[in-house]
């Protein structure tokens, strides 16, 4: 693989009007082409940050990511490699709850020098405009999922909980496993996690009542305004009582279609979660579920986009793991 000297993130951001797709693309004077909004990452963000950013500050819409799209990798005139990380994205309605936590940031619209253009364009048009041979291909990409009927999804989030206390540290000062409290790390790493849930339009949150569970999703709710659902099922004892209960349970919450939603859960439970996600997801793309224990890392999340179309089961058609670590490259 090629190496990359700078990363960067972009966004397909699609619409239907009067029952055909438009896509958002944008004019760049300096360069004289047309192209989606994309932009590279500054120093510690997310690839999902910069790609909400550079959408806001080039296209001057806030976004909730779909699909991924994959990557773009290419040689810029001063000869460094870049590689680009794509998302299907819609606009995020002025309702939704992950909008309360967007208005905390404060990103710059793009000077008219950068940006003096923006459309929405049918495919056909945008096919026409846009200028390099990449974005097409992009473009046909997205075309193949709509066609598929892949491409307007909804997120179920699994949230491993953040980094916590040591069981046997806890246990000397005669606390609970239900009051086990995050460490200083958890309490960092729960602020990414509220930062992917407000990227996906997160609207309900489901936890185990364990407090590092329930600690971990706290901000998002707070910030959102939406009250955590506690299930009792969730928890590691309840799961060790009655692993089919838990299982149906996740099921449960897999299947019922309706909003964005997370569900925050303990590292033994995983594993009987990801057995569950392999009954809905396509061999190919089950391959990207993670393999072995511990599954995820604390703080890490498992994104199933979800479609349910007519006469057939819901299914999981794009899977994402979505590391702790503030790196570009995550």
């Amino acid at each position: 693989m090629r190496r990359v000297d700078v990363y960067g993130a972009g966004a397909l951001v699609w619409r239907r009007k009067n029952k055909k797709i438009e896509v958002l693309i944008v004019h760049r004077p300096h360069w004289r082409d047309w192209s989606f909004p994309k932009g590279k990452c500054k120093s510690g963000e997310s690839l999902r940050n910069c790609c909400l950013r550079e959408v806001w500050e080039e296209g001057r819409v806030q976004i909730v990511l779909g699909v991924p799209l994959g990557w773009q990798r290419y040689r810029m005139n001063s000869g460094r490699w870049k590689a680009v990380h794509y998302w299907a994205a819609q606009v995020l309605s002025a309702d939704s709850p992950a909008m309360q936590l967007r208005r905390r940031q404060k990103f710059s619209l793009a000077p008219k020098s950068e940006i003096d253009k923006i459309r929405w364009a049918s495919l056909a048009q945008a096919e026409r405009m846009l200028s390099a041979e990449r974005d097409k291909k992009m473009l046909k990409q997205l075309q193949k999922l709509a066609a598929a009927g892949d491409l307007d999804t909804e997120p179920v989030v699994v949230v491993r909980h953040a980094k916590a206390v040591k069981r046997e540290k806890w246990a000397d000062k005669k606390g609970t496993e239900k009051s086990r409290p995050l460490t200083a790390a958890g309490k960092a790493q729960r602020e990414e996690v509220a930062q992917v849930l407000s990227a996906y339009g997160v609207r309900q949150i489901f936890t185990s009542p364990w407090k590092r569970c329930q600690d971990t999703v706290l901000p998002y709710a707070e910030a959102s305004g939406i009250s955590l659902q506690e299930r009792r099922n969730l928890t590691e004892k309840s799961f060790r009582n009655a692993p089919e209960k838990f299982g149906k349970d996740i099921e449960c919450l897999l299947l019922e279609a309706g909003a964005p939603r997370a569900v925050c859960v303990h590292r033994p439970t995983l594993g009987e979660i990801i057995r569950i996600f392999r009954k809905y997801t396509a061999a190919q793309m089950a391959a990207k579920l993670p393999a072995k224990d511990p599954w995820l890392h604390p703080g890490e999340m498992l994104i199933a986009h979800t479609v349910a179309k007519k006469k057939a089961a819901l299914s999981i058609v794009q899977i994402e793991v979505v590391h702790n670590s503030k790196a570009a490259t995550q």
